[in-house]
């Protein structure tokens, strides 16, 4: 059996078009979802969304605290990838 992920991805609704850095998103989870550093994993900014690896345990966690938060100054919809 493969081993079970360590982490799990979050869909952001907002990239660089937005106005979004990498540094946000960090920011924003790191203040808002009060995750460390290091329980914030790859992020891929693309123009209109972006991905962000968290790690497994604090997922559910994570998204009650972000629940209707702002990030710079605009709510955007974060959820879970679900793959397959």
């Amino acid at each position: 059996m493969p081993p079970l992920a360590e982490w799990v991805t979050l869909y952001i609704s907002g990239g660089k078009k937005d106005k979004l850095s990498k540094t946000d998103i960090v920011g924003f989870l790191s203040k808002k979802g009060e995750l460390h550093k290091e329980e914030v994993g790859k992020i891929e900014l693309l123009d209109h969304m972006s991905f962000v690896a968290v790690k497994k345990e604090l997922v559910k966690t994570v998204l009650k605290k972000i629940q209707g938060e702002k990030m710079k100054g605009d709510k955007y919809k974060i959820e879970v990838v679900r793959l397959g």
